[in-house]
């Protein structure tokens, strides 16, 4: 039976759970890739009035959710939905922060237009602050050859460079690893995080004439590209915590906490996000209100 079928099977019945008026649901006695479903069904269920199609699935650990992410991957190619992970912060780690930022960037996106999107997150992440999304897209560097349809950003060489080393990015001989970059002349490699393979970009001055992946290896060419977009992989501003529960929390005037196990906002002057203890084994789904 087709992913789908058993989806659609899934969703007829699990559509008491569905209608549940709570915008936080904690399911236990999960097994096999049943959560997966379940995140699945919420997130391109029947739409509620004032609901956007947002989960955010809380584990208690990473290994849960890297096995609820794998999971959920191979629905992904099947459904119309989205898959994104928040892991936790962890110091000096370039690829870790790339994909907090990343999930910042797109809920900021996301509100412009909603589509299903489930994001999973072990507890631990939603502790640790991230920047705000309207940072993470400033620090986010867009190239694009004139024949690509692509927004791109007109700057000079000198200045993406700058823009590039402000966001995290560290400068080698050679790039070998995500969250590096290189330059010799007007040739600039760099490797986003996001990235299966770095890029090399060729500058005439300050005219982008060609966009090609290398292999970090060989240091050669593997294919050309007509536009890469450049997350940061750091960034020092004002931080906030991940709040799918409300709109605000893209452009917040306060850092906001989630609590996943009643969906309440607090300030931070309020009480501080609780420790994991307890919890069951299973994650904690929070469609967005």
């Amino acid at each position: 039976m087709a992913s789908r079928d058993r989806l659609t099977r899934f969703a007829e019945a699990f559509q008491a759970v569905t209608e549940h008026p709570s915008p936080c649901l904690a399911l236990s006695s999960f097994t096999g890739s049943s959560a997966a479903f379940a995140a699945v069904t919420l997130a391109t269920g029947k739409p509620r009035e004032g609901r956007l199609p947002l989960v955010l699935a809380v584990t208690p650990g990473l290994p849960e959710a890297d096995l609820l992410s794998a999971n959920l991957s191979v629905l992904e190619k099947e459904c119309t939905v989205r898959i994104l992970e928040f892991p936790p912060a962890l110091e000096d780690d370039r690829t870790t922060t790339a994909a907090r930022l990343k999930t910042v960037a797109a809920l900021d996106a996301y509100m412009l237009r909603p589509y299903p999107l489930v994001i999973v997150a072990p507890f631990a992440a939603l502790r640790d602050a991230v920047p705000t999304a309207a940072s993470v897209v400033q620090a986010t560097i867009r190239l694009s050859l004139g024949s690509a349809a692509q927004p791109a950003d007109n700057r000079p060489f000198s200045e993406i460079l700058d823009k590039l080393l402000a966001a995290g990015y560290a400068r080698m001989p050679e790039v070998t690893a995500p969250g590096e970059l290189s330059v010799r002349g007007g040739v600039l490699d760099v490797w986003p995080p996001d990235a299966p393979q770095p890029v090399r970009a060729e500058f005439f001055g300050d005219d982008l004439e060609s966009l090609r992946t290398f292999d970090p290896g060989l240091q050669t060419s593997t294919g050309t590209i007509d536009h890469i977009t450049i997350p940061p992989v750091q960034i020092s501003s004002t931080p906030q915590h991940l709040n799918p529960s409300t709109p605000q929390h893209l452009n917040p005037s306060t850092p906001q906490h989630l609590n996943p196990s009643t969906s309440q906002l607090s300030s931070p002057s309020s009480r501080p996000l609780p420790r994991s203890s307890g919890w069951n084994t299973t994650p904690t789904m929070c469609p967005r209100p």
